[in-house]
């Protein structure tokens, strides 16, 4: 079971809904970095929905560093309108490493 006792695919399918409609409407808006990030989170999620690749203890914390990520850039954009400085590449690649199911990462 997910949280709040919710079916874990129904769970993983909310999730999955929530980064695909930030990530469609990063492109409408021209927030490329959020759109990088929730496109690698959106991938992952995918392959979880899809039964290609079981959850992992290093996908839950890099699916959380996600979440934390993503909030963080909508802060910004709320406060500036910008994305902020922070450069989340090294998480873009860990969470794209962890849909090929590497099994070394740094997340």
């Amino acid at each position: 079971l997910g949280p709040s006792g919710f079916p874990f695919e129904q769970f993983l399918a909310e999730v999955f809904r929530a980064i695909h409609t930030i990530k469609g409407n990063c492109g409408f808006f021209g927030f490329s970095k959020l759109e990088a990030l929730t496109h690698a989170g959106e991938d992952l999620l995918g392959r979880l929905r899809e039964g290609k690749i079981a959850l992992t203890p290093a996908m839950t914390t890099c699916l959380l560093a996600l979440v934390d990520a993503i909030r963080r850039i909508l802060a910004c954009i709320d406060s500036s309108r910008t994305e902020g400085t922070h450069d989340d590449a090294d998480l873009v690649r860990s969470l794209d490493c962890l849909r090929r199911s590497c099994r070394s990462l740094g997340c």
